[in-house]
């Protein structure tokens, strides 16, 4: 959370209203955790089903991210 996690789990979580994320085929679902363990690469995220791990996210990577979906 330190390394402005909350920032970026707000900022998902509100593109995934705007935009209807979680309604797009095929969908997107999302949860909050705890620590995924590389904390030198905080704020870190998980995609799935190919299981790619970010490290070092910032608002404008998570877009990119957003945008390749």
């Amino acid at each position: 959370m330190n390394a402005g996690a909350s920032e970026l789990w707000q900022h998902l979580s509100a593109r995934q209203v705007t935009e209807r994320l979680c309604h797009r085929s095929p969908g997107m679902m999302s949860c909050c955790t705890s620590c995924l363990g590389p904390c030198a690469l905080a704020p870190v995220m998980q995609v799935w089903p190919e299981g790619t791990w970010y490290g070092g996210l910032t608002l404008a990577a998570l877009d990119r991210i957003i945008g390749s979906m």
